[in-house]
């Protein structure tokens, strides 16, 4: 004998399903999704904190998998027997009550139950991160296997009351909200009515929702017996449900007569949804001429009464609210949550509506009968749809208007074109929305195998994907912005409202006209599918149902015994088992199919060949490097100089003229794709550029400058496009500059310094910004001056090292930062003659031919230049090296012969590279002369062409691939295990590892050749 024989066929049936398998896979999959997604948006958090929001997101979205799932599942399974007459036969056997209950208990619960199974492992990850303890983890779990079993019970008694698929839908909202909503609307009322009373949190044992909050560690240790009696309680409300589920179904499923109470329960419920019969005729004689399908899809003529119901209880709750609150509720969050229950209610509703009556007509054959009358397709689409404007275009017209009030009130309120455009957008999407559900919810009902999977999946379609993809754009920007080093992806709300309605449309556009199209062509074959299934997408397209069909045996044909064939044997679903295995194993096996199967079969695979390679032939590598610019010169002064400015390049020709790169100078200056002269004056002898200005010093000894520094309180007419006179004198002999601060230096010797003084950038203690120059110190013998970071660094005739403002020590770990206020000796040395500029810092040359990196522990003139340098080279000829980010902290030299060599820069912030050998850069031997410019390197051929390499200026600084892999794998290290918090953010700038021509200088032949500058 076996024990509950339909639980076990229920389990059998289940296990060769294969949506059992791929429902747990996706089930699990979406989970795992879910806690990736919180992860990359939470990033920057500590890890235990990361590690809690993932676990309450996923813990959140279970829970309401869990109320939603189980009764979805079963609030039809019962009621479906009744209205096919089947569950009268399982009680002609010895079957009893719970036999049955049980069966259709496990059928529908499995799959839901496998995945939940399948989600628990991926909420134990956060247990790794911290932030959740595992008592959490287990009342998290307990919750969410007690609300499944609930969800089940409430939709099996639902469906044990009726046989009507609404009734049985109805009586399942209603008992949710007796358990759930109704205790806490009492507890509200209570709390609102009666102030003296204490909240009573016995009244929220029933719902599932209290026990959730409950499961915090924190409310957990304050009302851990409230816990336990929720739990308890909704566990034996569920045994209850059961119980009386399985009392119910054996005295149910009869056709009895009515008693007198029923009868008059019965006709109150007729009268409501069909109106009384006084006026019966004449809407059926109405509705008759007009179109026979509308009248029979209309014939609940109470139905527009109920949408009016709706109406008016949403102005008597917006009234009273109004009333309690006064302005408040006029408010843009009132108004806006006002328009949302109106119109995702309509928009619900019209998608329940759109479909029932053909699911209906499709379920009980009725559609064999109205195809064979005189009635058209188009008879009866325009007849359902004349059911669907009876009942819902009124509604929309007052709610469209109850939303331009709306409107109004709250552009009163904040007069800004964003609401306004806000509020019409969403007027718009409810109308086309509404026409959309109409079209795809007839077609779903035709195509799905009940009228709640087509409700859902007309919801899914038309509102739930346009939202999703408007979340993956949103969030794959964040995600960029988060992983790819760039800048804060935040397009405005435009962009955003452009983006929601265009998705939307679209999703209107493109379901409702294959709706519409599917419906006009094809009706006849949806409508009776029912009778001749359709075949498996994959067998379809590949022919194998001719070939099914042809293989079919014919009605009486005999068997290999010479016995007539026997009716085939038919699962649950009312397929051919054998037809069914051999499909999947047709699946399995994709043998090459005949004729004109082969031919798709090719076409297919040549066009995913077209697909590959157009991808390849895209996606490939290209050069996108401007052609250098060509200047042609006839007159030479000098030779080519190259001077550093803040996130550019600054360049005098041999003609004097000036010419910038990247992003040096003023705001007034957009970035310089390829060198471009600044000014039309051909006498400059040097430049700096710091953030947000220019300085320069001309031929006749006078300083000019462009823009502002940052704090400084120069004239505004110094953040124009062209140079003003710093000072009168005609002395100047040399220029640096800095983001907020300038240093200038005088033919006798002596040093001034202008612009930001907060932290003592001009050498005379911290102070306010000065506009004009101030003298720094009283030292005429200054010889040369440099500018690093917002500091400054200085070397005297008698070859000291002196620097001042705010000085970043390298350490192992990163940079610190000290002041000098005043000008400050840095070593003991007194042998420097020079300096090369860096990325970091700048390099420092003495006699011996030795370049050093300073800073590497805090200045002080009584200790050696070993002490707190850094000795880079032992060998650096003047005019022959240069210092830059090639990929990496680069030393470049070039040697007698012409050929550029490099060799890696140990840094201190790069501990672990070593210094390599020395390698050689190109294979030209023509090089004259190489600058560092902070990120990039420049050099310059005999043949007068300028090249480039390192950082290039030109572009925006862009993320690559490593960029995001290192940062990525930085955050992942941080969040798993020891170690500091990454702190770098920003884009990674472009670069490139080899020279490239940058501009070419051609002197004409009037100039001779001695006088050229190279």
């Amino acid at each position: 004998m076996t024990v509950l024989p339909i639980v076990e066929r229920g389990l059998r049936v289940a296990a060769r399903q294969r949506a059992t398998y791929w429902g747990r896979w996706g089930i699990a999959l979406g989970a795992i999704c879910v806690g990736a997604v919180v992860f990359v948006l939470t990033y920057d958090l500590a890890p235990a904190q990361t590690g809690r929001q993932i676990f309450e997101w996923l813990a959140g979205i279970l829970l309401v998998f869990c109320l939603a799932y189980g009764r979805l599942a079963t609030a039809d399974c019962l009621s479906q027997e009744k209205r096919e007459g089947t569950l009268g036969l399982l009680f002609l056997t010895d079957l009893k009550g719970h036999d049955v209950l049980l069966g259709k208990l496990v059928e529908t619960s499995v799959r839901g139950f496998y995945g939940l199974l399948a989600v628990f492992p991926v909420l134990a990850v956060p247990l790794l991160l911290g932030g959740i303890t595992s008592g959490e983890f287990w009342r998290v779990v307990l919750v969410l296997m007690d609300t499944f079993l609930f969800s089940l019970a409430i939709g099996m008694l639902g469906s044990a009351l009726t046989r009507d698929l609404r009734r049985a839908m109805a009586a399942n909202l209603t008992l949710l909200l007796l358990l759930m909503a109704v205790p806490l609307a009492c507890m509200v009322a209570l709390r609102y009515f009666a102030s003296g009373v204490r909240p009573m949190p016995q009244l929220l044992y029933s719902c599932p929702v209290f026990a959730f909050y409950l499961c915090d560690d924190t409310q957990y240790k304050l009302a851990r017996d409230h816990f336990w009696w929720s739990a308890a309680v909704i566990h034996g409300l569920t045994w209850l449900l059961v119980l009386a589920s399985g009392w119910i179904v054996p005295r149910s499923w009869q056709d009895r007569p009515a008693r007198a109470g029923q009868s008059r329960w019965r006709e109150y419920w007729r009268a409501w949804s069909y109106g009384p019969a006084t006026g019966k005729g004449a809407f059926r004689k109405r509705t008759l001429d007009a179109n026979a399908f509308y009248w029979l899809a209309a014939r609940a003529r109470f139905k527009p009464v109920h949408v009016w119901t709706f109406l008016a209880c949403m102005a008597g709750w917006w009234l009273v609210f109004w009333l309690i609150s006064g302005g408040l509720w006029l408010e843009p969050p009132a108004a806006v949550l006002t328009a949302l229950m109106l119109n995702f209610t309509l928009k619900v509703w019209l998608t329940i509506e759109a479909g029932q009556q053909l699911a209906e007509a499709q379920g009980t054959g009725a559609f064999e009968l109205l195809l064979s009358s005189p009635l058209t397709v188009h008879d009866i689409l325009r007849g359902q749809l004349l059911a669907l404007r009876r009942q819902f275009l009124r509604p929309l017209l007052v709610v469209l208007g109850c939303e331009l009030l709306l409107t109004l009130a709250v552009h009163q309120r904040s007069p800004d074109w964003q609401t306004l455009a806000i509020w019409l957008a969403g007027m718009c999407m409810l109308v086309a929305d509404l026409v959309a559900l109409s079209w795809v919810g007839m077609w779903r009902a035709l195509v799905a195998k009940n009228h709640n999977l087509a409700t859902i999946g007309t919801l899914l379609r038309v509102l739930v994907l346009p939202w999703a993809l408007f979340g993956a754009v949103v969030g794959a920007g964040n995600v960029w912005f988060g992983l790819a080093l760039g800048k804060e992806w935040s397009p405005g709300w435009q962009f955003h409202l452009a983006l929601w309605l265009g998705l939307g449309l679209t999703a209107d556009l493109v379901f409702g006209l294959t709706a519409w199209s599917q419906l006009r062509t094809r009706f006849r074959e949806l409508a009776l599918r029912r009778f001749n299934p359709a075949p498996r997408r994959l067998a379809r397209w590949f022919g194998r149902e001719q070939a099914g069909r042809a293989r079919a045996p014919s009605a009486g044909a005999a068997n290999q015994n010479g016995r007539p064939d026997e009716p085939q044997r038919r699962d649950e679903r009312g397929e051919d088992k054998g037809s069914r295995t051999s499909a999947h194993f047709a699946s399995l096996r994709l043998k090459m199919p005949a004729g004109k199967s082969r031919k798709r079969l090719a076409l297919t695979s040549g066009l995913a060949l077209v697909i590959i390679g157009l991808g390849f032939i895209v996606l490939r590598p290209r050069s996108h490097w401007p052609p250098p610019v060509l200047v042609s010169l006839n007159q030479s002064n000098g030779p080519v100089r190259v001077f550093s400015g803040s996130g550019g390049v600054l360049m005098i020709l041999p003609d004097g003229s000036l010419w910038r790169w990247g992003k040096a100078g003023p705001a007034a200056f957009a970035r310089a794709v390829v060198p471009e002269q600044v000014g039309t004056n051909c006498d400059w002898v040097q430049a700096a550029g710091g953030y947000n200005h220019l300085a320069g010093v001309r031929r006749d000894g006078t300083l000019w400058e462009w823009g502002r520094q940052g704090g400084n309180s120069a004239e505004p007419a110094r953040s124009g496009m062209e140079p003003t006179p710093v000072d009168s004198s005609h002395d100047w002999v040399g220029i640096a500059a800095s983001a907020a601060h300038c240093v200038a230096l005088r033919s006798n010797g002596t040093l001034w310094a202008w612009g930001d003084n907060a932290l003592g950038q001009l050498g005379i203690g911290p102070g306010p910004s000065q506009a004009s120059p101030v003298q720094v110190g009283t030292n005429d013998d200054w010889a040369a001056l440099c500018c690093a970071w917002s500091g400054t660094l200085a070397l005297r005739r008698d070859g000291t090292l002196w620097a001042w403002g705010p000085v970043y020590v390298l350490g192992t770990w990163g940079a610190t930062s000290s002041y000098l206020p005043l000008p400050t000796r840095v070593c003991l040395e007194s042998n420097w003659t020079g300096f090369i500029t860096s990325l970091f810092v700048p390099l420092v040359r003495n006699r011996s031919g030795e370049l050093w990196e300073p800073f590497h522990a805090a200045p002080s003139p009584e200790a050696s230049a070993a002490f707190s340098f850094r000795l880079v080279a032992s060998n650096a000829v003047p005019g022959r090296f240069a210092a830059a980010w090639c990929g990496g902290p680069k030393v470049c030299e070039l040697r007698s012969d012409g050929s550029l060599w490099e060799r890696t820069q140990p840094l201190s912030t790069f501990s672990g590279i070593q210094a390599d050998e020395w390698r050689r850069l190109g294979k030209r031997s023509d090089w004259a002369a190489i600058w560092g410019a902070g990120g990039t390197a420049l050099g310059l051929t005999a043949d007068g062409t300028l090249w480039t390499w390192g950082i290039d200026l030109g572009r925006e600084p862009v993320p690559d691939f490593l960029s995001r892999l290192r940062l990525a794998q930085s955050r992942l290290r941080t969040l798993f295990g020891p170690g500091p918090r990454p702190t770098f953010a920003g884009a990674a700038p472009a670069f490139q590892k080899q020279p490239r021509p940058l501009m070419r200088v051609v002197l004409t032949n009037t100039v001779p050749r001695a006088n050229r500058g190279w």
